[in-house]
């Protein structure tokens, strides 16, 4: 629907790079079925470079097979693979 298409914003992004250069907040990150490929540690650093521009109480979405477990992360559960930035 081109009234929602005008409101979101897409962007190739390199998730190995050391900081991603976002001038701006989001309300909603989908990450998904992609963190599957990288150990713990790198699966841990993507997800804090990508919540710095995550709003508080905003969105990630992470694939059925993903987790947060027991990574140092600012999220928290919200559903099933849906968690909300603290």
């Amino acid at each position: 629907i081109p009234r929602l298409r005008n409101k979101a914003t897409f962007k190739r992004l390199n998730l190995m790079d050391e900081q991603y250069k976002i001038d701006q907040k989001f309300d909603i990150v989908f990450c998904r079925n992609v963190l599957i490929y990288f150990d713990k540690y790198t699966q841990e650093s993507v997800i804090n470079k990508l919540c710095g521009n995550l709003v508080t109480g905003g969105y990630f979405f992470l694939g059925h097979s993903e987790s947060i477990l027991g990574k140092n992360v600012p999220l928290k559960p919200f559903l099933p693979t849906l968690y909300e930035k603290i």
